[in-house]
């Protein structure tokens, strides 16, 4: 049995590509594979993919952890139901001590 795509995911210029090239196999791997399930299932959780804004539907990104660090990809979707990655960065998460014990 086939899957059906119900999306394509293509990247716009070399941006999204130069960032995932720099990353360790671990984060590539979790990338790829959100991007697959992206393109897979009819409706993509929210957990996976979420709005930049509430009131428009256009742009998105797409936000993954692994381990204290947390990757967000840029993207929009077009009327054909082709989503476009943009830019992604990686930010780490700072563990904030309770000063007040």
């Amino acid at each position: 049995m086939v899957n059906k795509k119900h999306r394509k995911v293509v990247t716009y210029k070399d941006y999204f590509k130069e960032f995932l090239r720099k990353q360790p196999n671990a984060v590539k791997k979790k990338i790829i594979w959100t991007l697959e399930l992206i393109e897979d299932l009819e409706q993509v959780p929210e957990t996976y993919l979420k709005h930049l804004k509430k009131e428009q539907k256009v742009f998105m990104r797409l936000e993954l952890s692994l381990g204290t660090n947390i990757y967000k990809i840029f993207c929009f979707f077009t009327e054909k139901q082709l989503v476009i990655l943009m830019n992604s960065f990686q930010r780490k998460l700072k563990k904030h001590l309770n000063q007040n014990y």
